[in-house]
C-alpha cells in the first residue's frame, strides 16, 4: 500500500498494523498511521491519510504507545546517522 505522509510528503511504500492479535490487519479509515521518515501522525481515510484533527492530535499525542512509536522512530533515523 502506498501512502503520502500529510507532514514531509514522503511516499511511503509500506504499512504494519502494531496490533500483535492481527498482524495481518489492513489499514481501515479512521486507523492512526505513523510516517517511519518523520513520526507525523494521520488518519486513514478511504483515499489516503489525512492530518489529524486538532482533537485527534491531543488524543494520540497522550497515547503513550503513540509517544513511544514516535520515539523509536526517531532513535532508528539517529543510529542510521540520519537525524
Amino acid at each position: 500500500m502506498n501512502v503520502t505522509c500529510p507532514h514531509c510528503h514522503r511516499a511511503n511504500d509500506r504499512t504494519t498494523c502494531a496490533d500483535p492479535n492481527n498482524p495481518d490487519a489492513q489499514p481501515n479509515p479512521g486507523d492512526v498511521n505513523l510516517c517511519f521518515n518523520c513520526g507525523g501522525p494521520s488518519i486513514f481515510t478511504e483515499d489516503s491519510p489525512r492530518l489529524p484533527t486538532e482533537e485527534e492530535l491531543e488524543q494520540l499525542l497522550a497515547n503513550p504507545r503513540i509517544v513511544h512509536a514516535q520515539i523509536s522512530i526517531r532513535e532508528i533515523h539517529l543510529k542510521a546517522g540520519n537525524g
